[in-house]
């Protein structure tokens, strides 16, 4: 086995919640699902994050837990504002980088 877990991403609003597949996923393969921020903006820090009942605070304790699905996702899904704004960021920098490559 290769993943441990499988990611509960920040990145939801209630009308569009791509972590229904991820959901599907950890059922499929009995993987434990972990709440994550992906936090590159401090904003989104507290939208999802996951509790982890752990026996002490090492990695391997951690690893432990979280294998073992002691873990509590804490999920609010983020503003539509907050979801639009990061697509279209998204979104262009991607045609940033489309554009870049056309230049060499």
């Amino acid at each position: 086995d290769i993943f441990d877990a499988i990611e509960y991403s920040y990145f939801y609003v209630p009308l569009i919640n791509l972590n229904v597949f991820a959901e599907k996923l950890a059922r499929k393969y009995n993987l434990p699902m972990i709440g994550t921020s992906d936090a590159h903006e401090l904003d989104v820090l507290e939208t999802t994050y996951s509790l982890i009942d752990c026996s002490e605070l090492t990695a391997e304790a951690v690893f432990d837990a979280i294998r073992s699905n002691r873990v509590k996702i804490i999920t609010h899904p983020v503003s539509y504002a907050a979801f639009v704004s990061t697509s279209l960021s998204i979104l262009w920098q991607a045609v940033r980088r489309g554009a870049g490559k056309e230049k060499r």
